[in-house]
């Protein structure tokens, strides 16, 4: 060993030694937290890094037992209840605890969590200074990422408005975490790919996935602390470009255009997007392989705000474009190519008849029951009640005629189902109530003012959800 390794190491053992009580050494046996200086900090960091160093120069001499990091642990734990405010030395704690012994290093990432939690819990906390110390956590602990990712879903599993789901995460430090970090948010998204496999059906896991991805999806920071920490960990663990880094190459041409349609864009290039997916669907459709298809319908729900946009668009688009917009809103309702063609037959001529039936202001329960007569028994329920609601909240007539449409798409009578689907489709539509006329403005309000009052109180998780979002629509100006 060389004599400059030889001195660092004498260096490192008198920091961690538990007998030693000079002023470098602020483990709990000694110094009080008022005599500790940021200088003191700077340097014992340098020297908790050096533990990464010398495991790198002399693997001979690497501590390999736990008991041999005995006192760092206690350096560690004492540096984390005194927090200290400088990044360099957190990145220097972190970094030299993920050479410790695995349960070593999950006692103490834990310790940094609670600690953290904390401090979140204070009024006067840094919101992004707690965040990014947990960023650089989840940088060198995929399952502490992992776990805290998991956690978030089970939060969130009893949510049913797609509002509430962004409501609950979109402040949430692993959420800001992975709008700044690119690699974060791909291994995020990939562990709820993985859930997603497993759990097809799940509608609230869809949203959770949704409002994931719409949520990372901006990567402009909000302060100069934000700029500072995105800048740091770009120098530090280099920077990936691009949303495309998610996804198979297969499906780069696809996401571009559901891309394109999530901003704004003007009919004609709306137009040209949907008939690029179309296309895209349809070179998968006959030549894909079953994992580039499973990778396809897992991109689609990243951008299930895209379908909504389609079935608003599909009752105000040029009559050309109805088809392809129906090709598109039966794939992704569907996953399954054979099955959404002949969906596609059938919904055809029942769109166009409700197209037909916007303008109506005299409107009947007849002219309705007339225009869906052949889908009363169609097998696929969700999308027939979707085309129905959204027909009831942009058609002049429909909000008149609301109890009785939304009996009709959603086949039931209970007064909480009703509030759930118009609130539902109000936050998928996007609605802005001040750019209707007043007495639209007034129809809808009366209509969720009476959802309410009809809803009996249930122990459903979703009761209070959903009289507080109807509370804030009707006291809404």
């Amino acid at each position: 060993m060389s004599e400059t390794i030889c001195a660092r190491k004498k260096m490192l053992e008198k920091v961690i030694s538990p007998t030693d009580f000079n002023t470098y050494s602020v483990c709990k046996f000694g110094v009080k937290q008022q005599k500790v200086s940021p200088i003191h900090f700077k340097q014992i960091s340098r020297m908790i890094y050096q533990t990464k160093v010398l495991s790198q120069i002399d693997n001979s001499n690497t501590i390999k037992e736990e008991s041999d990091f005995i006192g760092y642990t206690d350096l560690c734990l004492t540096l984390i209840d005194m927090c200290p405010s400088e990044i360099t030395i957190w990145e220097s704690i972190i970094k030299s605890i993920a050479n410790f012994p695995q349960e070593m290093q999950k006692s103490l990432y834990k310790s940094i969590s609670d600690k953290l939690a904390k401090f979140s819990e204070e009024e006067d906390s840094n919101m992004d200074y707690i965040s990014f110390i947990t960023e650089l956590m989840y940088l060198e602990s995929r399952e502490f990422l992992e776990r805290d990712l998991l956690q978030l879903v089970s939060d969130c599993s009893q949510l049913v408005l797609p509002s509430s789901f962004k409501d609950k995460i979109r402040s949430v430090p692993l959420i800001k975490s992975c709008a700044r970090n690119t690699l974060l948010s791909c291994v995020s998204i990939e562990i709820l790919n993985c859930l997603m496999l497993r759990a097809w059906e799940s509608d609230a896991l869809r949203k959770f996935v949704n409002a994931i991805y719409m949520c990372t999806r901006s990567k402009t920071c909000g302060s100069d602390m934000a700029s500072f920490m995105s800048n740091f960990m770009n120098s530090r663990y280099g920077k990936v470009h691009g949303r495309m880094f998610f996804y198979e190459e297969c499906v780069h041409a696809l996401v571009k255009n559901l891309e394109g349609l999530s901003g704004e864009l003007d009919d004609k290039r709306k137009g040209a997007c949907i008939k690029a997916i179309v296309l895209e669907f349809q070179k998968l459709a006959k030549s894909g392989t079953a994992i580039q298809k499973q990778r396809m319908f897992l991109a689609l729900v990243h951008h299930l705000d895209v379908y909504y946009k389609l079935m608003d668009l599909s009752f105000t688009c040029d009559k050309t474009l109805v088809t392809d917009c129906l090709h598109v809103l039966t794939v992704f309702n569907v996953q399954d190519f054979e099955e959404a063609k002949h969906l596609k037959e059938v919904f055809l001529p029942v769109l166009n008849c409700l197209r037909g039936l916007l303008q109506k202001i005299s409107l009947g329960i007849r002219d309705i029951q007339c225009a869906v007569m052949d889908l009363l028994d169609i097998f696929s329920k969700t999308l027939f009640g979707q085309f129905l609601i959204t027909f009831t909240l942009k058609s002049e007539g429909g909000l008149k005629l609301a109890p009785e449409i939304l009996q009709m798409a959603i086949g039931s009578e209970l007064p909480l189902q009703h509030l759930e689907a118009i609130l539902t489709a109000h936050d998928n539509m996007n609605i802005r109530l001040n750019q209707w006329p007043n007495f639209k403005q007034n129809q809808y309000k009366a209509l969720i003012r009476s959802l309410m009052v009809s809803c009996s109180l249930t122990e459903e998780p979703k009761h209070s959800e959903l009289l507080s979002a109807a509370t804030y629509i009707v006291q809404k100006s």
